[in-house]
């Protein structure tokens, strides 16, 4: 039997596809910031952790401070530019300006346990709402370029939000006397997952940026 031809593509099946290899060219760019920026993020809250205790100086720390906020703000106006890509990157930028001021007002109110407590939950909530509009956003990008990295964000946001699930059950079981040893082992163990988590999205991350670059630059077939 004769094997068929692949058909040729029409011309405006062509300009489609053109279409789509710039658009995954600035998307592939726009990865590549915020994977850096998230990189230069890690390292920076490391730095600011050894010199609090190491140094004592509050001036050292103000700096690093100041250039955390720095990223911040060109990562949230990166995710911003991508929004209109995916309207789920705008919305992830909105709630991630929404935590990080969230999270500013829970550390200058430390000293009041009440609103410690409302922005602690606040920013919690936050946080997940974050991670769901950003993984649902990454993942549809990648639907008609490469399935198998849509799925690994599908992935990832399913384990973060299993995570997320068994911290709130281990808070609950903390205030029982009987279960809060037990809750306490799960408490560390979930922070080394988190760990975990969070160096698979950058994992992920790094590899959407150089798969969305490796697809902009092939040739349209047919």
């Amino acid at each position: 039997m004769f094997e068929k031809k692949p058909q040729k593509l029409t011309e405006r099946e062509r300009q489609i596809q053109t279409a789509l290899r710039e658009r995954c060219a600035v998307l592939g760019k726009k990865f590549q910031i915020l994977f850096w920026i998230s990189i230069l993020s890690v390292i920076l809250s490391v730095l600011m952790f050894v010199l609090a205790y190491a140094t004592q100086s509050t001036g050292v720390v103000t700096v690093f401070a100041v250039i955390a906020i720095v990223l911040g703000v060109i990562y949230a106006a990166t995710l911003f530019t991508l929004g209109k890509f995916n309207e789920n990157f705008k919305l992830a930028a909105i709630t991630y300006i929404l935590l990080q001021v969230s999270d500013f007002i829970k550390q200058i109110s430390s000293s009041n346990l009440f609103a410690s407590t409302i922005f602690s939950v606040a920013s919690l909530g936050l946080g997940i709402g974050y991670v769901l509009k950003y993984t649902y956003a990454m993942e549809e990008s990648f639907l008609s370029v490469d399935g198998y990295i849509a799925d690994s964000w599908a992935s990832y946001r399913k384990a973060y939000i299993g995570v997320m699930i068994a911290s709130l059950i281990c808070v609950i079981l903390a205030f029982a006397p009987v279960f809060a040893f037990l809750a306490m082992i799960a408490s560390i163990i979930l922070s080394i997952v988190a760990i975990v988590l969070s160096v698979w999205q950058l994992v992920i991350l790094y590899r959407s940026a150089k798969r969305m670059i490796e697809f902009s630059n092939s040739s349209v077939e047919g």
